[in-house]
C-alpha cells in the first residue's frame, strides 16, 4: 500500500507543481489503485538500480501526465491557455532525466568498462588436483535417476492415487542428500483455483529415490501446507515473502526436507552488484509451509541440511564472465586468447557429502573437448578449478546415444564421478517413454564406454575391466591399480554372455571371488586349479570384484624385445604418474 501511494504521488507530482490539484487528485486516486493492483500481482523487488520496476511505472504515469497536459494545452477563446505549460514541462523533464539515467547506468556497467568486476563476481578460483579431492565413489551409491526420470516416476505415482491426482500437480523436484541417500522431493501443488479455495492446504509431497530407479516413489501425506507457489492471495509464497523482503531479490524457490523429514521452502536472497547484473547471494530464507514463519540464514551460516543456496543460473553466469573477461574486454572481443565457456552445471555430491555444481569448461572453438572442471559449492559459492582433458558432456552423450540408438534408447543427464582414479561420466539410459533401461560408464579422457541393460553393477564391472586393459600383458609389479594379492587358485569357472567369456576364480587365501576377461590377460583362459597367481583388483565393498591385472606365474612366456620395451614404457609411465601424485600429496600436506 505504501509503495503504491508513493508511486501515485510521484506520478501526479507534475500536476501538483502546475497547481492542477483537482486533476492531480483524480489521477492520483486512479494511479494508486492501478499501482496497488500491479504490485500485488507482480511482487516487484526494489533491489535494482533506481528501485527497478516501480521507477519505470512512475515514468509511465508521467507520460500519461504529459499526454493529459498536451491535451489541455490549447486555444481557449481569444487567448492561449498558458496554465498547462508548467505541468507539461514538469512531466517531460523528469521522464527524460529518469530514462537517461536508466540508459547511462546500463552503459556504465557494460563489460567494456567493467570487465574486471564481471570477472571478480565468482570470487577467488582455487586450482587443485582432481584425484586428490574427488574421492572414488561406490557405484551403488550414485545418482542413477536423472530429473527426466524423476518427473516421470512422480507423475506415475500421483496418477495412481485418484484422490490426490485429481486435485494436485507434482511441483518442481529438488535433488538433495537426506540421511546419506540421494532423493528427489517435490511438493503437491494445487491444480486450479477452485481446489485451493475448497481445500486451502496441500497434503504433502512426493519422494523419488535418486539412486535406485526400481524403488517405488512415495507420497508423504498428512501435512497442511498453506504457503505454496500455487496458492492464492496472501498464501502465495512469493507474495508472502515479498511483503517482508521487497528490498532483496528472491529466486530459486526449492522444496527441501531436513533429516527428520520436515519440509521447508528454501529461497535464495540476492542483490545485483554491477548495475542490473552481477547477482551475489546474500543467503537463504527458510519458510515453514505450514505456518509461514521464516528465518534468514546469511551465506556461510546455512544449516547442513540445506543443499541449495547458490542457484545453477548464477554459477553458469559467473563461469561465463570469468572465462570471457579475465583477459580483459578487448581480449574477449578481438584476440580471444584463453577464452573458455561453461557447459550446463550439474549437481553432484562430493566425498565429504556436500553438494557441488560440477561444470565442464570448454573452449568456444571446440565444444567437445574439455579444458577442465569447475566445482562450485552450492552452499558457499566457493569454486575450485580442476584441469582436465577429454570429452565434454556433449561428446559423452553423443557417444552413448550413437551406441544405443538402435534400441530407440537415449542417455540422460550425465554425472561425473571418480571411478578407480578415472574421470567417469555415469549416464542413465532411458527409453522413449522415459523408463529406466540401463546405465553407461564413460571414461571422459579416452571416451571409452561400458554399459549394461541388466544392472549398474554389471556395467561397473565391465568398466573396471575396460579401463584396466591396455592391450598388453602388463606385469602386476607395475603397481598401478587397486590392491595386490598372491595366492593359489582353488576354484575356477567361466560364463559366456553376449558373445564374451567372463572367467571366475577364487584364491585359497582370499574371501573374494574375482572376475575378468582376456582383455585383462590372455593367461586367464589357460589358468588351472592349483596355479599360483598374482592379481590386482579394486575393492568395491562387494564379495565379487573385477580384476584389474592378472599374472599366472605357472605360465612362463618369453616376450619379444619390442614387447618388453612397450611393457617397460607402460610401467615407467604408471610409476611417473604415481610419483607425481605422491609429490602433489606431500606438497599439499
Amino acid at each position: 500500500m505504501t509503495l503504491a501511494f508513493v508511486t501515485a504521488f510521484l506520478g501526479v507530482l507534475p500536476m501538483l507543481i502546475g497547481r492542477k490539484f483537482l486533476v492531480a487528485a483524480i489521477s492520483g486516486g486512479t494511479f494508486f489503485f492501478l499501482s496497488w493492483g500491479i504490485y500485488y500481482l507482480s511482487t516487484p523487488s526494489l533491489v535494482w538500480p533506481l528501485f527497478g520496476f516501480p521507477s519505470g511505472l512512475v515514468i509511465i504515469w508521467w507520460v500519461i501526465m504529459v499526454i493529459a497536459s498536451a491535451i489541455g494545452y490549447g486555444d481557449h477563446g481569444d487567448h492561449r491557455d498558458e496554465s498547462f505549460i508548467v505541468p507539461l514541462i514538469a512531466s517531460i523533464a523528469p521522464s527524460v532525466i529518469l530514462i537517461a539515467l536508466y540508459i547511462l547506468i546500463g552503459i556504465a556497467n557494460w563489460p567494456l568498462f567493467k570487465a574486471d568486476k564481471y570477472t571478480a563476481v565468482i570470487g577467488e578460483v582455487e586450482k587443485r588436483e582432481w584425484t586428490q579431492d574427488v574421492q572414488p565413489k561406490d557405484p551403488l551409491h550414485v545418482r542413477l535417476v536423472p530429473a527426466e526420470l524423476a518427473d516421470f516416476l512422480g507423475s506415475i505415482r500421483i496418477n495412481e492415487d485418484n484422490a490426490i491426482g485429481s486435485q494436485y500437480n507434482v511441483g518442481t523436484f529438488t535433488l538433495q542428500m537426506v540421511n546419506k541417500e540421494l532423493i528427489y522431493i517435490a511438493p503437491l501443488e494445487f491444480k486450479r483455483f477452485r481446489v485451493w479455495s475448497s481445500e486451502g492446504v496441500s497434503p504433502g509431497y512426493i519422494r523419488v529415490h535418486g539412486e535406485d530407479p526400481q524403488v517405488k516413489s512415495e507420497i508423504k501425506t498428512g501435512q497442511s501446507y498453506r504457503y505454496m507457489m500455487s496458492a492464492y492471495w496472501g498464501y502465495n509464497l512469493e507474495r508472502h515473502l515479498w511483503k517482508k523482503y521487497y528490498l532483496w531479490g528472491l529466486t530459486d524457490y526449492s522444496f527441501e526436507i531436513d533429516e527428520q523429514g520436515k519440509a521447508f521452502w528454501v529461497v535464495t536472497a540476492f542483490k545485483p552488484t554491477i548495475g542490473w547484473s552481477g547477482k551475489k547471494v546474500l543467503g537463504v530464507i527458510v519458510v515453514d509451509p505450514i505456518s509461514g514463519d521464516d528465518v534468514f540464514y546469511p551465506l556461510g551460516k546455512i544449516p547442513d541440511w540445506i543443499d541449495r543456496a547458490v542457484p545453477k543460473e548464477f554459477v553458469k553466469s559467473y563461469l561465463c564472465w570469468f572465462g570471457e573477461y579475465r583477459g580483459g574486454w578487448w581480449n574477449s572481443f578481438w584476440a580471444r586468447k584463453d577464452i573458455t565457456e561453461p557447459e550446463e552445471p550439474n549437481i553432484i555430491y562430493g566425498s565429504d557429502g556436500n553438494p557441488y555444481w560440477c561444470t565442464g569448461i570448454t573452449s568456444p572453438r571446440n565444444d567437445k573437448s574439455l579444458v577442465g572442471y569447475a566445482y562450485t559449492s552450492s552452499r558457499t559459492g566457493k569454486t575450485v578449478f580442476y584441469k582436465a582433458e577429454g570429452g565434454t558432456d556433449k561428446a559423452v552423450m553423443e557417444l552413448v546415444n550413437n551406441t544405443i540408438s538402435y534400441r530407440k534408447l537415449h542417455g540422460s543427464d550425465p554425472v561425473l564421478y571418480n571411478i578407480d582414479g578415472v574421470m567417469t561420466s555415469i549416464v542413465p539410459i532411458l527409453g522413449e517413454n522415459h523408463t529406466f533401461q540401463g546405465v553407461a560408464f564413460v571414461d571422459v579422457i579416452k571416451l571409452a564406454m561400458a554399459y549394461s541393460f541388466e544392472s549398474a553393477l554389471d556395467a561397473y564391472h565391465q568398466y573396471l575391466q575396460k579401463i584396466a586393459a591396455t592391450g598388453e600383458q602388463i606385469p602386476v609389479s607395475g603397481n598401478y591399480y587397486g590392491e595386490e594379492i598372491e595366492g593359489v587358485v582353488d576354484r575356477f569357472g567361466q560364463d559366456i554372455s553376449g558373445g564374451e567369456t567372463t572367467y571366475w576364480l577364487h584364491l585359497n587365501n582370499s574371501k573374494f571371488i574375482f572376475t575378468g576377461t582376456t582383455k585383462i590377460s590372455p593367461e586367464l583362459p589357460m589358468t588351472l586349479i592349483g596355479d599360483k597367481v598374482i592379481i590386482r583388483f579394486t575393492k568395491t565393498g562387494e564379495d565379487v570384484v573385477p580384476l584389474t591385472a592378472f599374472d599366472n606365474t605357472a605360465i612362463a612366456t618369453i616376450p619379444s624385445d619390442e614387447q618388453k620395451q612397450v611393457r617397460q614404457r607402460v610401467i615407467e609411465r604408471r610409476e611417473e604418474e604415481r610419483g607425481a601424485e605422491l609429490f602433489r600429496e606431500n606438497a599439499q600436506h
